[in-house]
């Protein structure tokens, strides 16, 4: 297939199944969570169990951009679990909120996600690109859509882009529609057909190898952090280690020698001999 597709499961009680109906439309699940739902802990449950193992990601949906924040964040140990779909360069969270929310609710959840330093793209169904396309577009289809195979056959044929971003109801039904319509341009225009999966190939192995590079950054950070704390160590133990041979091993009577030496010299008050309150050392 030539584009991302997800599952929308609009019915969290019914997870189990989710991961079933995926695997048969060869599609990941993303999961629509309202915001004004406090009982997340089903969900957790399901996704952290052996049922739950398969790709999948959040849509949130809700009346203003603090609840969509506050969901996030009560779902937030979701967005590290291993099956965590990535839609290119990072995890995707799809958010339905009024377009008056948009704003604030893009703000609130990248400030979440870079306390938890995680990399996340927000993407707002229905919301109009206005940075020249760099954003990918967003569709949403379902059997219930006339024409879903000519929709998409034509869409590929007119402004085909592999960042382009599919969300589907009723899978695996219309995902069977639109495997008829890749059916059909792989037939018809074989060249444009390779072209376009070339092109989305390339892109998928360039964002695989950014997010490579980036791990691979974060981990040479962290390692230089313990090599420059294990080095501060190393001088403390070696400090220490000279300490006790050279001081701390010599007889009692010597280091009492050594002070009285120290008072004939005139480097040390007599007084500070046996009263701690006195300063030892003479400037």
């Amino acid at each position: 297939m030539l584009n991302f597709f997800y599952y929308l499961n609009h019915a969290p009680e019914t997870a189990e199944t989710a991961g079933r109906m995926a695997s048969a439309a060869g599609i990941p699940v993303g999961h629509v969570v309202h915001s004004g739902s406090t009982d997340t802990l089903p969900l957790l449950r399901h996704q952290y169990s052996s049922r739950g193992n398969y790709p999948f990601c959040l849509a949130l949906e809700g009346a203003c951009g603090e609840e969509v924040v506050g969901a996030a964040r009560r779902l937030l140990l979701l967005f590290f679990h291993p099956f965590y779909e990535y839609a290119e360069w990072a995890k995707p969270l799809f958010v339905y909120v009024p377009g008056r929310e948009r704003a604030a609710a893009r703000a609130g959840l990248t400030e979440l996600f870079n306390q938890q330093r995680l990399e996340a793209a927000l993407y707002f169904p229905g919301e109009q690109s206005t940075d020249g396309g760099v954003r990918p577009a967003i569709y949403t289809y379902s059997a219930a859509t006339a024409g879903v195979a000519d929709r998409y056959y034509r869409y590929c044929l007119t402004s085909y882009s592999p960042r382009d971003i599919f969300l589907l109801e009723d899978a695996p039904d219309t995902f069977a529609l639109i495997q008829q319509a890749d059916a059909q341009l792989r037939a018809e225009h074989p060249l444009l057909y390779r072209l376009a999966d070339d092109s989305r190939q390339a892109r998928r192995c360039l964002t695989r190898l950014s997010r490579e590079k980036l791990q691979l950054a974060e981990e040479s950070r962290i390692r230089q952090q313990l090599l420059e704390a294990a080095s501060k160590q190393n001088e403390v133990e070696y400090i220490l280690r000279f300490y006790r041979n050279e001081y701390e091993i010599l007889p009692l009577w010597y280091k009492r020698l050594g002070h009285i030496i120290k008072v004939l010299q005139g480097k040390r008050s007599f007084r500070s001999l046996y009263d701690k309150s006195v300063k030892k050392y003479k400037e």
